[in-house]
């Protein structure tokens, strides 16, 4: 009897092991993971690739005679302010751009250490969801520190967009002042466009952050969807509150639609403009479109050039419509005063109120920008006046998109206000519990 050992159980850790390995047991693993387990991956699996990939993109586009070979004496002239690091170069801050300036090289980097932590995200989501098909980790905890790191990592996402389109602002002022010093000789100014951006790993990572976010919210959505009457729900919300969440939809898809047209500053050495024979009468050519989301994010690019004389050829680049951005946190205002007015959370004739100002505000800053535009149109037109020149056609203008908006409020006020002021049912009934 004493020679009689008991059998040892097998650890934890050996048996998921084992069951991984066994056969069957990947598909197992594809199981406990599910649909959004498996986004989650391939999402970090595509940011982390994202980084082997340019993130940042610079370059000159110049059709004006002072950039040709002749006169610059440099056949890759252009090529010298082009450039596409990769994402581990922005992290490390190892990218550096030499360009030529008036009085020497410039030497400028960029850096956005920041991204290091989208990289880190990157690798938790590959690490985690398959922890938690292993039973490693508690489920719930889990899958909300999952959509924490997605959200943290989609507003780094967004704030480097921001930062690599206001990137190389010294090689940018020096490129101006070499560019107007040689074309000195002819008497006016050279007209050009140096852009930076984002390049295709941002896209990616972007794309493949929001995938793996909007995986978890319609996770969450459906979860809630399942606890929430949508006939309580649309009767709750009355016509006020459907009218300021159609309104608010309306007005976030909107701002995607062309709201700015300027002049096309790369359409040949006039920058979208055209001088007759007789050097008087300047037509305005060829235009540019611009969505409101870019035209707020990226303000006022095209140079006022006129007669020898450029006023902005040193800043190409004008922040003046950063007002937009209040445009579309309005929409989503309309659409969380909906939300809140479904869900019984709150009173319809405050809901009603908000909505109105709300509206009011969305109207009001649409107006202010379409005042911006027409006092752009009028100084671009004095310019060209002092120069003795007399300029035909729309240099700046809003386009299709923004009359859809101005609209959208508009009929989105005269509505909540009108049943705000006659105590129309959806402003005084009681809200139905869900």
């Amino acid at each position: 009897m004493s020679n009689i050992k008991p059998q040892q159980p097998a650890a934890p850790a050996q048996a998921s092991v084992q069951a991984a390995a066994a056969p069957g047991g990947s598909n197992r693993l594809l199981k406990s993971l599910g649909l959004p387990g498996l986004l989650w991956m391939l999402a970090g699996l595509l940011v982390c690739g994202s980084f082997f990939l340019p993130w940042f993109s610079s370059s000159l586009v110049c059709n004006d005679p002072v950039c040709s070979p002749t006169t610059i004496k440099d056949a890759h002239f252009l090529s010298h302010y082009a450039a596409a690091p990769t994402g581990f170069s922005i992290a490390s801050g190892t990218f550096a751009l030499d360009t030529k300036g008036p009085i020497g090289p410039i030497h400028e980097g960029f850096s956005f250490l920041l991204l290091w932590l989208v990289f880190l995200a990157g690798l938790l989501l590959i690490a985690l969801p398959l922890l938690l098909a292993l039973r490693k980790m508690d489920a719930q905890r889990t899958r909300v520190f999952l959509l924490a790191l997605g959200l943290l990592a989609l507003i780094i996402e967004v704030g480097y967009g921001v930062s690599a389109a206001l990137a190389l602002s010294q090689t940018k002022t020096g490129l101006a002042a070499l560019l107007n010093g040689l074309a000195l000789s002819s008497k006016r100014e050279a007209v050009f466009a140096f852009s930076t951006g984002p390049a295709g790993g941002f896209w990616l990572a972007l794309v493949a952050t929001l995938v793996a976010v909007g995986a978890r919210v319609y996770a969450l959505a459906s979860a809630a969807g399942r606890s929430l009457d949508a006939g309580i729900f649309w009767r709750n919300l009355g016509l006020a509150g459907q009218a300021a969440l159609v309104a608010g939809l309306a007005l976030v898809v909107a701002f995607f639609l062309p709201w700015f047209s300027t002049p096309d500053p790369t359409a040949g050495p006039g920058g979208g403009y055209t001088l007759a024979t007789n050097k008087q009468v300047v037509t305005v050519a060829q235009t540019a479109t611009a969505s409101g989301w870019n035209t707020a994010a990226n303000g006022l690019q095209t140079p006022l050039f006129a007669g020898g004389q450029c006023s902005a050829c040193l800043s190409p680049h004008i922040s003046i419509f950063l007002a937009l951005w209040l445009v579309p946190l309005a929409a989503l205002g309309l659409v969380a005063i909906a939300w809140l007015l479904g869900r019984g959370r709150l009173w319809r004739r405050m809901a009603a109120i908000l909505a109105c100002v709300t509206c009011l505000v969305a109207l009001a800053l649409e107006t202010f920008f379409l005042l911006e535009v027409q006092s752009l149109q009028s100084y671009d037109q004095q310019v060209f006046q002092s120069a003795g020149q007399q300029l035909t056609g729309t240099a700046y203008s809003v386009t299709w998109g923004f009359w859809v908006a101005l609209a959208v409020s508009g009929v989105a006020l005269l509505l909540s206000g009108f049943l705000l002021l006659q105590r129309h049912k959806s402003v005084t009934g009681m809200p139905a519990i869900p």
